[in-house]
This record gives C-alpha cells, structure tokens and sequence, in this order.
C-alpha cells in the first residue's frame, strides 16, 4: 500500500517549518544591526548629471578640451556629441573652462556648444576664435523645480 501524497508533503515540510522560526530570529538580528550609511558632506554639496555635449563649429577644428572642476572632456571636429556627466553644485552652476584650436589658415571661426543635461533645460554658448581660444562659462539650472 502507498502512502497518501498529504502525508508525504506534510512530513517533507516539518523540518522546514521547524527551521523557519530560528531562521527569523536571526535574520531580524542582523537586520537590526546593518550599518547606517552615511553619504560625505562633499558628496550632498554635489550632483553628478548625466549629459549630452552637443558640438558644432563653422570650420573644423583640431581639439577642444572642456573642463569642470576635476573632470575633462577632450573633442575633434569627428565627434558631433558626447555622453558625459556633469558636476552641478548646491546652487545649480557649472563653471567650465573650454580650449580650442584651429588649424593654421583658418578664419575666424565659431564654435556653437550645447549642454543637454538628463531632466534639465538645455544651455548653449558659443566659442569665437582665430587659431585658438580659452574661454570660462559658467552655466545656470534651477534646481528646485
């Protein structure tokens, strides 16, 4: 005679209910103790945001490099964008310091940058120039929106 499938799924599950209560108790203990992560001030005073570069130039130019803060960012007239992520402080400014050569022979020539940052209005400046230029900008977000 076999056994009834009730009895053999019941005695299977025994052990496993036995162990469920032991099993919550420390579970629970661990959970109680974890580490509150504590995130550095710097880290608060700052927001990193993913963002398009988007370049065009009336001639094409050798390099330009952009930089904000620690970050840098180097362009050839072969790249129209770029993904990057930009350092926003507290109060939703970006200062950048952009360089720019030309290659000998050029005219004056313009160079039309725009700034598409992740869930934030588009900004744009442009860059004007004979042979080479360096110039700061310093971009405006309303963060409280």
């Amino acid at each position: 005679m076999t056994k009834s499938p009730f009895l053999s799924t019941a005695l299977a599950l025994i052990p496993l209910a036995a162990m469920a209560l032991p099993l919550r108790l420390i579970l629970r203990e661990q959970s109680d103790k974890s580490p509150q992560i504590k995130e550095p001030q710097e880290a608060l005073s700052e927001r990193l945001i993913p963002a398009i570069l988007n370049i065009r130039s009336a001639h094409p130019f050798e390099k330009l490099t952009i930089t904000a803060d620690s970050k840098s960012w180097s362009l050839t007239h072969h790249d129209n964008f770029k993904q990057i992520t930009i350092p926003l402080n507290e109060k939703g400014e970006l200062h950048l310091l952009n360089a720019v050569v030309w290659p000998p022979d050029t005219p004056e020539s313009a160079l039309f940058i725009e700034l598409m940052p992740d869930g934030l209005e588009t900004r744009s400046y442009t860059i004007w120039g004979i042979g080479e230029a360096t110039e700061e900008t310093t971009l405006t977000w309303d963060l409280t929106q």
